[in-house]
């Protein structure tokens, strides 16, 4: 059976893997690289998404 996942889904996996990485700021970069994928801004992940 496929999982669905919600943007903010892949924000908090990717966000984990960057901090298991020591990424500085993981939950920051994660969401944009997010927005940068999406071509939408930061803030709008969290207005348009669930």
């Amino acid at each position: 059976m496929d999982e669905r996942l919600t943007v903010l889904d892949v924000v908090q996996k990717s966000a984990d893997f960057l901090e298991r990485k020591s990424v500085e700021s993981p939950r920051l970069n994660a969401e944009w690289l997010a927005a940068h994928a999406l071509k939408i801004g930061r803030m709008e992940l969290y207005m348009q998404f669930d």
